[in-house]
C-alpha cells in the first residue's frame, strides 16, 4: 500500500528575539534559513505547505519564489498557523511537521522518519537527541483529526503524553533536531 505523506513547515513566528525576519537570514552557503528548512523536507513528502504570517509579503515572496505553496496565517489565535496547515493536508496518510527555523536537521534525520512512517504502527513520530525529543515530528491521519475537531487550541507535543496515540521515538546523532534559531547566536555551534 502506498501511504501518502504531507509536510508543513510552519513559518508564521515573528522573529521578536531574532532581531530581523530570521527566515530572510541568509547562510554562509547562500541560502535563506527559512528556505533550506524546506529544501531539506521536501523531497520527503508528496506535497508540502508553507505557513507564514498574512502581513509578511516578504516571506510570502521569498518561498514563493522557490515553487513552495505558501498559506498566510490569517487568525491570531496560538496554534493557528498548525490548524491552518493540517486542514490544508487532512487527505493524508501522515503529516511531518518541521520548523522553518531549524535548517539543521539531517537529511538522514528525515530518512528515518520516513522509514518509520512506512512501518504504520505509530500515530507520533519523532526523532530525540540525548534524551530530548525533537523536531520534525510525523502524525497519523487520526492525529490531525482529532487536532482539527479539537475546539481547545493546542500543540502536538502534547499528544506524546496522552496515552490514546501511539509514539515511536526514534535516537539519533542529529543535534540539529533541538537547534532552532531564536538569536543570531543560534547560527553557530559551539
Amino acid at each position: 500500500m502506498i501511504i501518502k505523506v504531507a509536510g508543513i513547515i510552519l513559518a508564521a513566528g515573528a522573529s521578536s528575539r531574532f532581531g530581523s525576519d530570521k527566515l530572510q537570514y541568509k547562510l554562509d552557503n547562500g541560502e535563506y534559513l527559512g528556505v533550506l528548512s524546506a529544501k531539506k523536507l521536501r523531497p520527503f513528502v508528496d506535497e508540502l505547505k508553507i505557513i507564514v504570517p498574512k502581513a509578511n509579503k516578504t516571506r510570502q515572496k521569498i518561498f514563493g519564489d522557490f515553487d513552495y505553496l505558501v498559506t498566510s496565517n490569517k487568525l491570531p489565535q496560538l496554534g493557528a498557523s498548525l490548524k491552518i496547515g493540517l486542514a490544508a493536508v487532512k487527505n493524508y496518510d501522515y503529516c511531518i511537521i518541521s520548523l522553518a527555523d531549524m535548517p539543521f536537521i539531517s537529511l538522514k534525520t528525515y530518512e528515518n522518519l520516513v522509514r518509520s512512517i512506512s512501518l504504520q504502527r505509530f500515530d507520533l513520530i519523532a526523532p530525540s537527541f540525548d534524551g530530548k525529543r525533537g523536531h520534525p515530528v510525523a502524525i497519523s491521519s487520526g492525529v490531525v483529526n482529532h487536532f482539527l475537531s479539537s475546539k481547545e487550541s493546542g500543540f502536538i507535543k502534547n499528544y506524546f503524553e496522552d496515552e490514546e496515540f501511539s509514539q515511536f521515538i526514534f535516537t539519533t546523532q542529529d543535534i540539529g533536531v533541538l537547534r532552532d534559531v531564536d538569536y543570531p547566536e543560534d547560527l553557530f555551534i559551539d
